[in-house]
């Protein structure tokens, strides 16, 4: 397996993304020097999980979140070199175990009846050797319709007032797709549906 968990470039940057929103508690558009570092660090297979551990402390020890990325390029390239002489697995890496959380989810009392169908049919295929990342595409295609109303409100709600102060910048196509997008990570955050894939 590659250092990077055989993600493609586009789960890889989706997934430090996603970590770097979470953690500056906004939405985030990605400059091009950001884009190009992401780029450099997949390629270059530096695991996600280890670039989400050094997010996390950049953040602890400055107790507010860089504007940017490139601010915790020095840090990511650190931790790399200490993985590369010789460092066990980042703690992030170790004990991950997503399908764990997909099976608790589709046994959840509280989960809806069709979302838990459908996340126990993603599972079998998973068990008969399906695609992670197919699986992973299929559940975000589909979650939106399966959560109850107010919980979709709720994701839809909190990504809103995250994007607001972008609608003037992005144009109209990307500033939706942006948000199907924030809308669907939210939702799989809130429910507790990490990635297979990443």
């Amino acid at each position: 397996m590659s250092p990077t968990g055989e993600l493609s470039a586009e789960h890889y940057a989706r997934r430090l993304l996603a970590e770097w929103e979470r953690l500056s508690g906004r939405a985030v558009v990605l400059s091009e020097r950001e884009w190009e570092l992401m780029c450099d660090w997949h390629t270059r297979g530096v695991p996600a999980p280890l670039i989400e551990e050094t997010m996390a402390e950049v953040v602890a020890r400055r107790r507010t979140t860089p504007r940017s990325l490139t601010f915790i390029a020095q840090a990511v390239e650190e931790s790399w070199r200490a993985v590369v002489d010789g460092r066990t697995a980042p703690a992030a890496e170790r004990g991950r175990r997503p399908v764990e959380h997909w099976r608790r989810v589709a046994g959840d009392a509280a989960t809806s009846a069709e979302l838990g169908a459908r996340i126990a049919a993603l599972l079998d295929e998973l068990d008969r050797g399906a695609a992670p990342a197919e699986l992973d595409r299929r559940l975000d295609e589909t979650i939106v319709g399966l959560v109850d109303p107010e919980t979709l409100r709720a994701a839809e709600e909190a990504v809103d007032r995250r994007l607001a102060g972008f609608a003037g910048r992005l144009d109209p196509e990307t500033l939706a797709m942006t948000r199907r997008r924030a809308v669907v990570e939210r939702l799989r955050a809130s429910l507790g549906l990490p990635r297979l894939v990443g």
